[in-house]
This record gives structure tokens, sequence and C-alpha cells, in this order.
């Protein structure tokens, strides 16, 4: 066997190694899936990966690990664009005789304008301080703090909702990586997959390939 060959053999231990490791840390945050936000999970997905780059010296990994970092972007955006839709949904289920039709198309207003992704936190926690300061429908006090309760839970239901397309996404994503590493073995499998499920994500969310 001449040195070329050991040290092909040696890269391909050491791939298969590394793919074995992978599948591992992928399976943990499997187990633990449900009792975290979306965020979190595709963080810790990200953070493996990128683990996993200088403890091996498998640069071959970051286009991977690259790509699983613009998911976390495009799932802020899936946020903000849902968000506001779904929040004017609930605000029109609340009892206008608590708050009335025209201070309900104000804060539908402002929060279709202002609200996003920003005003929460890494969970998803609604940050309503924030909305209270800078939305001119709270700031100049047309919104009553009784009212503000109904609001801040019509908010939290949307949330909800999101959360549950968001979570999909992300589940969706760890099990198949946990599949294609499984059956093909390399880390040109799992790029050429994730390649895949970034641009059908970017795809929905944004609306052009």
């Amino acid at each position: 066997m001449t040195m070329r060959e050991i040290g092909r053999e040696k890269e391909k231990e050491k791939e298969e190694s590394l793919v074995g490791d992978i599948i591992i840390a992928l399976k943990r945050i499997d187990e633990g899936f449900e009792m975290r936000h979306p965020r979190s999970n595709i963080k810790l997905i990200s953070d493996s990966l990128m683990d996993f780059i200088p403890s091996y010296h498998y640069f071959d990994l970051l286009p991977s690990w690259l790509l699983v970092s613009l998911i976390r972007r495009l799932l802020d955006i899936h946020f903000t664009n849902k968000i506001k839709y779904l929040c004017s949904e609930e605000l029109d289920k609340l009892d206008e005789t608590f708050i009335s039709g025209e201070l309900k198309e104000m804060i539908k207003r402002e929060f279709q304008n202002n609200l996003s992704s920003d005003y929460f936190d890494s969970d998803y926690i609604l940050r309503f301080k924030e909305i209270k300061e800078k939305f001119s429908v709270f700031r100049e006090g047309l919104v009553k703090e009784e009212q503000e309760e109904q609001i801040v839970a019509a908010i939290e239901k949307a949330t909800t909702r999101i959360l549950d397309e968001l979570n999909t996404i992300v589940r969706d994503f760890l099990h198949g990586a946990i599949k294609v590493l499984e059956e093909k073995k390399t880390i040109k499998g799992l790029e050429d997959f994730i390649k895949e499920y970034v641009r059908n994500v970017h795809t929905e969310v944004m609306g052009w390939p």
C-alpha cells in the first residue's frame, strides 16, 4: 500500500468516526427536543457541527455548519412574517365590548408595521415591556392596563401557533440529517441534504428559490 493510499484510508476512517459522533450528538438533541424552543434546538445542532470542525480538524464540515446557521435566520424571518398575520387573527377574536373595533384596528396596524422577532427573546418569549415603550398605541396610553392582559394573551396564542410550525421545520431537518448520515455515512451526503433542505425552507419562507 502506497503512502497516498494509507493517507486516503486514514481520512476515510476519520470521516467514519466523525459521522458516528455527529449521529450520536444529533440523537441526544432529539431526545430532549420537545423540552426546547425551535431556536434553541437549531442552535444546538449548529453548535454541535461547529465543535466537530476543530476537534476533528475536518474543515469539509464547514459548509454544512454555515448552511445550518442560515436555517436559524430563516426561522426568524418566518416568525416575523407569520406573527403579524396570526396576531391580527387572534386580536379579531377578542370581545369588542372589552376592546373596541377601532382600537383593535390601531393595534393591528401598528403590529403589521413594526412587530418582529426583535420583540421576542431567544426562545420567542414576548418582551411586552419593549412593545409598550416603542409602540405609540401603548406609549400614548390608548390601551388600558386590563386590556393589556387580553392583548398579551392574543400574542401568546399566535406565538404558540407559529412555534408549532417552526418545531416541525427543525424536527424534520434533524431527523432527515440523522437518516442521511446513517444511510450515506459521508459528510458530503450530509452537506447535500442540508443544502436541499435549506433551499426548500428558503423558498417557503421567502417565496423565491
